[in-house]
């Protein structure tokens, strides 16, 4: 309970300081014990039976809110007389939240001061014009052949004057709290036409004060915050709005709201539709984020959300799928998902879907053994002639050089010079010398003309194999930099230009950075 506060010798003089600061103290507090109910009056009659009659056991007034707040947020005189001026508005989810209704009391009273005090500068109190607004609302109802009932709102004088003020509290904390669900209006039917004349004399004074009160006003707590995305499902979208600021740049900052705002709507009915949208924007900058958003948008943790989800839009398919592999990969994921409700193991295959798979070449030893046997006579005698002749001795300068006499080489059978060599080897033997001129005669080495690539992607795979093949994350940023490119792009567009000719990723991405398979690069080398 917060400490006593002492009463001002002048009660029309109210001391804010201090009042919103005291609303975390007051939430803080054990509630209150509840009030005994009154003993009941019994009286028998002989010969009838028992009969219960006590009038105050049935029909109690409900307690006022200046005798359920006064001590629990240490108000004065006058302000516990300023709430007890109407009885709290009923079937309003707003001020069922606790924190939420003590935040629009002290509001409420922080407004009314400030509001007394501008009006006395004017030659006037806010009491006075409370009772001429209050005359104003009697001939509204009797014009509209109503009689004025002031007596059902409160039966105090003022009634629909200060519940008018405390309304338009309430509207204003409703939208400092994003709590976007249409508040209740000023008056009641029978004297609506008052709205306009109250504006002019009180409205617009209060909507200039609230905006240099609200600021004090303290945050709502988690719990309050559960509740208030429970009963307005569409409140997330302001706070995903300013998340989306953080990217490209700070993905990992991104993840980390995000999972704060799915913690703070874990009682709200679409709160997967968080997920969705994060997934969307996770793609460009990060496509395995993206991939497991999108599978924490179709499964909440402990089952199936949706029976028909939405997909992600077709535009992004190309960039979360540059093959068809990726797809079938994560497609088999979310069946899987969707039979065993492991959201846990999903989630960790989502990093199967981009891994690149080396083709596996394994050798018939068998074949290998019977075709050197095969050959073995042919290579001994080609072994034979290619061996370097030894060096002739020099001349002496008193010794004439002899002549030397052609040696006629034995022809080879036609059966063992066709069984050397492999099939295909004079072809392959062809293209590589041909390869080795083009190299030799061009600063750097010439791309199968199929390929399509341009200049930048030229210079990049030429600055790979002077790297032997391996470049750092900082260098191939660099170079894009300089190439006025960006880098993911660079890397997806080589992968895709090379993938029908490889039918594999060209580019694989490592832990330090990026790597070629020397095979495949000399493979796209015309």
């Amino acid at each position: 309970m917060p400490p006593a506060r002492p009463v001002p010798d002048d009660d029309s003089v109210i001391d804010i300081t201090g009042l919103f600061e005291r609303l975390a103290v007051a939430n803080a507090a054990p509630p209150p014990p509840p009030k005994p109910k009154p003993s009941v009056y019994v009286e028998s009659y002989p010969g009838s039976g028992t009969m219960i009659y006590n009038y105050n056991y049935y029909y109690q007034e409900p307690p006022t809110l200046g005798a359920t707040y006064g001590e629990k947020l240490g108000l004065t005189p006058r302000q516990v007389t300023w709430l007890d001026k109407f009885y709290l508005p009923t079937n309003n989810t707003f001020l069922a939240i606790e924190p939420a209704l003590q935040a629009t009391l002290l509001l409420y009273l922080a407004v009314l001061p400030a509001l007394d005090q501008q009006l006395k500068r004017t030659g006037t109190t806010l009491a006075k014009e409370a009772k001429a607004l209050e005359d104003e609302a009697k001939h509204i109802a009797y014009q509209e052949g109503y009689w004025y009932q002031n007596h059902n709102r409160g039966g105090k004088a003022g009634t629909d004057i200060y519940l008018a003020i405390f309304r338009l509290c309430e509207n204003a904390l409703r939208l400092h709290y994003d709590y976007t669900r249409k508040g209740s209006k000023l008056f009641p039917r029978q004297i609506a036409r008052l709205e306009a004349y109250f504006q002019q004399q009180l409205g617009q004074r209060i909507a200039a004060l609230l905006p240099t009160l609200l600021p004090h006003v303290p945050p709502p707590g988690p719990e309050a915050e559960l509740i208030f995305n429970e009963q307005a499902p569409q409140r997330w979208k302001p706070y995903f709005e300013r998340l989306t600021k953080l990217l490209p740049a700070k993905v990992p900052a991104f993840i980390k709201a995000v999972e704060q705002l799915l913690k703070a709507n874990a009682r709200n009915p679409t709160r997967e539709n968080i997920c969705f949208e994060a997934a969307k924007l996770l793609a460009h900058p990060d496509r395995e984020a993206a991939l497991r958003m999108y599978l924490r948008y179709l499964h909440d943790g402990s089952n199936w959300v949706h029976i028909k989800p939405k997909t992600l839009p077709k535009g992004l398919d190309k960039v979360l799928f540059l093959q068809t592999e990726h797809a079938q990969r994560f497609t088999m994921i979310v069946n899987l998902l969707k039979l065993n409700d492991d959201r846990k193991t999903a989630l960790e295959k989502v990093s199967t879907v981009y891994a690149v798979e080396r083709k596996k070449i394994e050798l018939d030893m068998g074949a290998v053994q019977a075709a050197r046997q095969q050959h073995a006579g042919t290579v001994e005698l080609l072994n034979a002639y290619l061996q370097d002749e030894p060096a002739p001795a020099t001349p002496s300068a008193t010794t004439p050089a002899t002549p030397k006499k052609k040696v006629k080489a034995p022809a080879l059978q036609a059966s063992a010079i066709v069984a050397v060599p492999p099939k295909n080897a004079t072809a392959k033997a062809t293209k590589a010398a041909k390869t080795s001129a083009e190299t030799a005669a061009s600063a750097g080495p010439a791309f199968a003309p199929g390929l399509g690539l341009n200049a930048v992607q030229q210079d990049l795979l030429q600055l790979f194999a002077a790297r032997k093949l391996a470049l750092s994350q900082a260098e191939v940023e660099g170079f894009a930099k300089r190439r006025a490119a960006l880098r993911n792009q660079l890397i997806d567009g080589l992968n895709e230009a090379c993938y029908e000719l490889l039918d594999d990723v060209l580019i694989e991405e490592t832990a330090d950075g990026y790597a070629i398979y020397a095979p495949y690069y000399q493979k796209i080398t015309a």
